[in-house]
Parts: structure tokens; C-alpha cells; sequence
């Protein structure tokens, strides 16, 4: 038996969070934050502000 980790994909955009399809990254209004976890222990993070000082974060 093998344990399958969480999956998910969210994006916060215009003051609320909703779920996206998996892999999907449509085009989001700044300011943004689109966060993605796969298996449970790797996460990308895609932060646009209004203006400059975006950015890609992997965590894992």
C-alpha cells in the first residue's frame, strides 16, 4: 500500500482565494500570489505585486 502526498493549486487574487486545475497558471490581475503543491513537500510560490518586485520561490 503507498501513501499518495496532497496536491493542489490555489491562486489569491482580487481579495480571494480560489482553486485552480492542477498545472494551470491562467493570467492573473496584479497584485497576485499562485501557490502550488505537489506531493505534499514541494511548493511553488509565483508572487506579482503592483509594480515591481515579483518573483518565483521553490520551497521543498
Amino acid at each position: 500500500m503507498s501513501v499518495v502526498g496532497f496536491f493542489g493549486t490555489y491562486a489569491y487574487e482580487h481579495g480571494q482565494w480560489k482553486t485552480l486545475s492542477e498545472g494551470e497558471l491562467p493570467p492573473l490581475a496584479e497584485p497576485s500570489l499562485w501557490i502550488d503543491i505537489h506531493d505534499s513537500d514541494i511548493t511553488s510560490v509565483v508572487y506579482a505585486p503592483a509594480g515591481p518586485g515579483s518573483g518565483v520561490a521553490y520551497l521543498g
